[in-house]
């Protein structure tokens, strides 16, 4: 996969998670945490994104199955339920709509992958393989860079501190 690597500011878009379960719940954590609004639509929708909604307001459920006109203005589509036919019709629909679209498992069905990051401040490091790697070996790949340059961490923290 070649890429263009892009930081999203969350708290400027809306995003449509399709999808209820564990994967979906990730996805949807770790967007509510950039300051993203999230709707989630799925037909059976877990616990723990349940107990989320309580925490989140920007985060929105809605049980029932998708259709065609879920997209709205979601600025970013992810397809994470576990059915293959539902994934490709949420990638097709948001292809069409002309949105961002990550497919949970097959990424390379999507025009944009989420890469294992990591945050200190406002120093942001995210790392991909171009899906070589499974997600938890990217994360791991990310834990051992991180642990490298830990001890640059505060010197780079500070010199955007300095410079910013």
């Amino acid at each position: 996969m070649s890429g263009y690597p892009l930081l999203l500011e969350g708290s400027r878009i809306g995003a449509l998670v399709v999808g209820g379960g564990r994967v979906a719940h990730r996805k949807a954590m770790a967007l509510l945490e950039s300051g993203a609004a999230v709707r989630v639509i799925a037909p059976e929708i877990t616990s723990p994104l349940r107990e989320a909604a309580v925490h989140w307001p920007r985060l929105l459920l809605v049980e029932r199955a998708y259709t065609g006109t879920d997209i709205g203005d979601a600025v970013l589509v992810i397809a994470a339920t576990n059915v293959r036919e539902v994934n490709a019709a949420v990638t097709a629909d948001a292809i069409a709509a002309g949105r961002l679209v990550n497919v949970a498992d097959f990424p390379e069905d999507g025009t944009c992958v989420t890469v294992a990051s990591h945050s200190s401040g406002s120093l942001v490091v995210g790392v991909s393989a171009g899906g070589r790697i499974t997600p938890l070996g990217t994360r791991a790949m990310t834990t051992a860079w991180v642990t490298a340059a830990a001890a640059s961490v505060p010197t780079m923290r500070a010199w955007i501190d300095t410079v910013g």
